[in-house]
């Protein structure tokens, strides 16, 4: 990462990027801890066309498009190597951005949610990571420290959340439940002033 300061500083999670191979699901699922973007990979091209992957117009179009490519891999290596830099704090960014058009996660976390759903065997490994991407980026969202969701917004994503939420409910998954337990719980709470209290 290089920072507009000029401080270049490393991926936080390069440690799960040690070289090698990660077929198993069990081994593999930890990547979608990692910055989860498509342009910090290298895919076969014949592999995008015979999944039929596209990317979806808007914001975000690459959070369900990765997850849905990692899971859907029958071969996965890793490398901790530095092949790119990424820029933050850019100027023009969309995650420097404030507007409205950050609605459009919802869309993206309920095409991941959708094909989970659809996939419950192949995606059985990497149901808690799925949930813990939305919880992730739902607080990035609704951070009162960051603005690129308007705050007369924030209780409409809220409410968006939870329709996903009850619609997607892991049930007794104690994992998922677990993952972060007290922010999973002021979400489930169904009340917007309680979660931003």
């Amino acid at each position: 990462e290089v920072f507009s300061s000029g401080e270049t500083r490393n991926n936080r999670h390069t440690n799960l990027l040690k070289e090698g191979d990660r077929n198993d699901p069990e081994i593999r699922k930890t990547l979608l801890r990692n910055f989860n973007v498509a342009w910090n990979k290298v895919y076969r091209s014949e592999f995008i066309r015979a999944q039929g992957l596209k990317f979806a117009d808007g914001y975000y179009e690459d959070v369900d498009w990765s997850h849905m490519a990692l899971i859907l891999a029958t071969r996965v290596l890793a490398s901790d190597e530095v092949v790119i830099n990424h820029r933050k704090d850019r100027g023009g960014s969309i995650t420097n951005s404030q507007s409205p058009s950050h609605m459009q996660a919802i869309d993206r976390f309920r095409a991941l949610l959708e094909f989970a759903a659809e996939n419950k065997t192949l995606c059985a490994p990497y149901r808690t990571y799925i949930f813990e991407r939305i919880v992730r980026n739902t607080l990035t969202l609704l951070s009162r420290k960051r603005t690129r969701l308007p705050r007369e917004l924030h209780p409409v994503f809220f409410r968006h959340v939870q329709d996903l939420l009850d619609a997607h409910d892991p049930g007794n998954d104690v994992k998922v439940r677990n993952a972060n337990p007290l922010v999973y719980r002021l979400l489930r709470s169904g009340s917007f002033a309680t979660f931003n209290a």
